[in-house]
């Protein structure tokens, strides 16, 4: 009986982007429960002005994947790429340093600092590499790298909480991250030359394609990071420990839908009715069912004294968990625009409700004292996004609908199974 190879790469990349954020999760649980909440505040806090430091990063990724479809020319749009990637990795290294002289010489903001040096660009480059391999469908590469991270992670993960103190942990865990994304990302056999005509062609692509891509990269900046900064001003990182904590919940759904979703990559910009809605379908049937499982496994886990620390995460994912059905809408319908180049219908409106959003949530948390209210108010902003693609494309209207036509009863299921899950964990 004979395995389909291309079956096979998609169920390897996809497993490998689970298995890479589940542990990170756990390393996020376990470094809360070895460290304290203040320790992980502080690294969720830089880690925050790490995607914020990635801005431009982010848009170069947004950029290269739009450049592929139709390009004459895909080499030299992979290497234009690559080296600008290279020259925006070394920039956030350079912000990291400076940011350590703002603190005092002992102090743990030093340290993370200077480990971000290793890690920002470390995190930036396996980005690339993910697009890289997601536009040209060459997906073991990357999944073979992001499988070999994980083990690595995980034996450092074991020493240190045997003992292996949570810098020692995090230095190893970052220079391996970032030696092993350059030397695959430049050493693939996609990357072959470095070179001023190709080097240039890349600024001129960010140029011509800059605008609508850097305003619908400020939306998802908005409310993905400022909203974690300003809880850690207002708040402190201890309450920004807990919050960060539940929204990884939010953050693997993401992963997990960016792997589904990229896997078919090819599939779905040929603006296929039928395919989109197949995708869309299976996708959001994963996912539910997924949060179902979490949903048992937490209430489960609270029950053991060890996992009791993480009870003040509760009140965040009773919103956080419905929230992530959205976000699979959300990821298609990104990949529709952007195949498409109709980010521009949408941005204005996805700035103007995300900042709404902080805005809403901010003065509700101070007025209670409470941030619960960013949660809240996430929820809301999330379906909010996705009434808005409604309105603006008719193409995703009737793929949305068409979608959860078939799917009403699992998301009933879904309702039912969090109604209790509150009702058990109030």
């Amino acid at each position: 009986m004979f395995i389909d190879k291309v079956y096979l790469k998609k169920y390897i990349y996809t497993t490998a982007n689970i298995v890479f954020a589940g542990v990170n999760a756990i390393a996020s649980m376990l470094i809360l429960k070895i460290f304290g909440v203040g320790i992980y505040g502080l690294f969720t806090y830089y880690s925050n002005i790490d995607n914020l430091t990635d801005y431009i990063g982010s848009h170069l990724r947004s950029t290269f994947e739009s450049a592929i479809p139709g390009s004459k020319n895909e080499t030299q749009v992979i290497e234009s790429f690559a080296i600008l990637q290279l020259i925006f990795g070394l920039v956030s290294i350079f912000i990291f340093f400076v940011l350590s002289f703002l603190h005092d010489n002992n102090s743990d903001g030093v340290r993370i600092c200077q480990i971000f040096m290793l890690l920002s660009p470390g995190k930036s480059y396996v980005a690339f590499f993910r697009s890289l391999s997601k536009v040209t469908g060459a997906l073991l590469h990357y999944s073979l790298a992001i499988l070999f991270v994980t083990l690595i992670n995980i034996v450092v993960l074991i020493f240190a909480y045997l003992g292996l103190s949570f810098f020692d942990y995090l230095l190893i865990r970052s220079f391996s991250l970032l030696f092993i994304a350059v030397g695959l990302t430049y050493y693939s056999g996609f990357i072959k030359n470095f070179w001023v005509g190709s080097f240039s062609f890349g600024f001129s692509q960010l140029y011509k394609r800059s605008r609508s891509l850097i305003l619908y990269s400020l939306s998802s900046l908005i409310y993905l990071v400022w909203d974690k900064l300003i809880i850690a001003f207002y708040f402190g990182v201890s309450d920004l420990g807990f919050y960060a904590l539940a929204f990884i919940l939010y953050s693997f759904v993401q992963i997990l839908s960016t792997s589904l979703l990229s896997t078919d990559f090819k599939i779905l910009i040929r603006d296929d009715a039928k395919a989109y809605r197949i995708i869309l379908s299976d996708s959001v049937s994963l996912v539910i069912k997924f949060l179902i499982f979490s949903e048992i496994a937490i209430t489960i886990l609270l029950k053991i004294s060890f996992f009791t620390v993480y009870l003040n995460t509760l009140k965040y994912l009773f919103w956080i968990i419905p929230s992530s059905i959205p976000l699979i809408f959300l990821e298609i319908g990104y990949v529709y625009m952007i195949s498409k180049g109709l980010l521009n219908k949408v941005n204005i409106w996805f700035i103007l409700v995300s900042v709404l959003y902080l805005g809403l949530a901010l003065s509700a948390s101070l007025i209670a004292n409470n941030i619960i209210w960013f949660s809240v108010f996430f929820f809301f902003h999330q379906v909010l996004l996705v009434y808005i693609l409604i309105k603006r494309f008719d193409f995703l209207r009737l793929v949305y609908s068409s979608v959860l036509n078939t799917i009403i009863g699992p998301i009933l299921f879904l309702i039912g199974v969090h109604v209790i899950f509150i009702l058990l964990n109030s």
